[in-house]
């Protein structure tokens, strides 16, 4: 584990973000060290997470659409 001084504790919660099965990227959140973990924050990162998966994948699809529409 690397650590700084400068760096206070800090605590995370960390989603995949999947395009069905193929992952895309990771969503890392930072919470203070005495946070508590809540199934509510969870579920709304999920959300987020799931939603960005969404949004990667029409931005690929477009960028596809795009490049075919040049040739």
């Amino acid at each position: 584990m690397v650590t700084y001084k400068e760096i206070a504790d800090y605590g995370h919660y960390v989603f995949p973000i999947f395009l069905d099965k193929e992952l895309l990227g990771v969503l890392n959140t930072y919470v203070e060290a005495s946070h508590s973990w809540k199934k509510e924050e969870a579920d709304i990162l999920e959300s987020i997470s799931n939603t960005l998966g969404l949004i990667i994948n029409r931005k690929k699809v477009t960028q596809k659409l795009k490049l075919s529409d040049e040739i």
